[in-house]
């Protein structure tokens, strides 16, 4: 099963952001976050054996910027992968499941630029 939503922009962390991204008073703000995910469920006939939670893709706006994150691709600013001046590497999503609640829903992003990971927790 896919599923595109967004994460509100109070539950987005920006660690270790550049300053070229933030804004006149020095301010780093960032829009909303929509995810693309899947959720895949491994069955037998006893039941359910693993539940995987995948992030495809993580869209979000930084500053004056539109950044694309994937999995162990690098960054998309603005639309252009190849922008050497952000040092651009792959890039890793690690998704955090918490079942607590019986519901896989994404409720916080945290993005550190330095690690190059996204950390998307679902609960």
């Amino acid at each position: 099963m896919e599923f595109r939503t967004d994460v509100l922009a109070k539950y987005v962390d920006l660690i270790g952001f550049p300053m070229e991204f933030a804004d006149e008073e020095c301010e780093m703000y960032s829009t909303d976050a929509t995810l693309e995910f899947k959720v895949e469920l491994e069955s037998r006939g006893y039941g359910i054996k693993h539940i995987g939670v995948h992030t495809k893709i993580v869209e979000i706006r930084v500053g004056d910027h539109e950044l694309t994150i994937t999995p162990w691709s690098p960054i998309e600013i603005d639309g252009d992968p190849d922008i050497d001046e952000w040092d651009g590497g792959e890039w890793d999503i690690v998704n955090e499941v918490d079942l607590e609640h019986k519901q896989i829903i994404p409720d916080r992003v945290e993005i550190d630029w330095k690690e190059r990971k996204v950390y998307v927790y679902y609960g």
